[in-house]
């Protein structure tokens, strides 16, 4: 028999809410989201991590999607018989039972039996069957739509992303998960403090629509079909000039800088002189707001290299760690 932890056997709960609360157990039927968390004394909170509860039948699914201890963690599904008698929700694999206090069509409120001091809203998430797979991975996006700081959006990999604030000429560099759950696909943004986790309800040619269950916000994602950030006088051969360490930055503080750097159009290659280190790389950004950023992790070296100043015969970088704050920055002039 698998344990739940308690933060997920609450998760669980508001979801066996839902179930109780309906007379009829097809009533409760569908996909859910533990959206809220609310104490007795009526505050609300968001969770960091977000229960997904999809009750068929009497079979009950349940997994976890966010963010715990700074960290992104999802928890593989887990799948329960489930027994719905007197607004008790039972469930075969694990220890405690469930309690519906509330119920209507689209949201659930519901606490482990004899704890009601915390109870967990669950929303309900509207299906839908017929949208195409939508894969943001080396693509930038503006936001539309929205009410967020971010004015762009790019996805470097499978894990990170970039979100450019333009008014503040600021980025920040932040975890990202797809995750796919009956047959439904979501988007997960850890913000540091707390994550953002969103479910694709439409797509167009080169648009996403997402809503968060949170605080009802939808969010379009349009996709930037033209780079406009490519400057020919960045390819070539760059020999260093000078070097002003901005900051004294736990784990950057013995970094190895680049004497040489060769840029073409698909890859990088740095290090001294002709000992030299390859990497793609890939260039983002908007607005003066520019950063090269290579493909691989390099040992010793950050994650984004933002270009600082570029002109015919003189390179600026500025190198960045992941919470955009400046490390070293750095002048090359041309060379051969």
């Amino acid at each position: 028999m698998r344990i739940i932890k308690l933060g997920q056997l609450i998760c669980i709960v508001v979801i066996i809410c839902l179930s109780y609360s309906c007379k009829k157990q097809t009533d409760i039927t569908g996909l859910w989201v533990g959206a809220y968390n609310l104490k007795n004394d009526s505050t609300i909170s968001v969770p960091s991590v977000k229960p997904l509860v999809s009750i068929v039948d009497q079979s009950l699914t349940y997994r976890t999607i966010g963010k715990l201890d700074g960290i992104l963690e999802t928890t593989d599904s887990l799948t329960t018989d489930y027994l719905l008698k007197n607004n008790v929700l039972s469930l075969d694999k694990f220890r405690k039972d469930i309690s519906i206090s509330f119920y209507s069509k689209d949201s659930i409120v519901a606490s482990y039996v004899n704890e009601t001091k915390n109870k967990v809203i669950f929303k309900r998430i509207i299906e839908k069957n017929d949208i195409k797979t939508w894969n943001p991975i080396g693509n930038q996006y503006e936001y539309i739509g929205n009410n967020g700081k971010a004015n762009r959006i790019f996805f470097k990999n499978d894990s990170q992303c970039i979100e450019f604030n333009s008014e503040k000429k600021s980025f920040r560099v932040k975890e990202w998960e797809g995750i796919n759950f009956k047959q439904q696909q979501f988007l997960t943004i850890n913000n540091g403090i707390s994550s953002v986790i969103m479910h694709l309800d439409s797509t167009e040619t080169s648009t996403a629509y997402l809503s968060e269950y949170s605080g009802a916000r939808s969010y379009g994602f349009k996709k930037v079909l033209e780079d406009s950030n490519n400057d020919s006088n960045l390819y070539g051969v760059w020999h260093l000039n000078e070097v002003n360490s901005a900051e004294s930055v736990k784990g950057f503080l013995n970094m190895k800088t680049p004497q040489k750097i060769k840029i073409q159009r698909d890859s990088l290659e740095f290090g001294e002189n002709d000992d030299l280190t390859e990497s793609k790389y890939v260039i983002s950004g908007f607005n003066n707001l520019i950063i090269l950023l290579p493909t691989e992790k390099i040992l010793g070296l950050p994650d984004v290299w933002m270009i600082n100043e570029l002109t015919k015969n003189e390179l600026v970088l500025e190198f960045y760690s992941e919470y955009g704050i400046s490390i070293h920055k750095i002048k090359y002039s041309r060379g051969h």
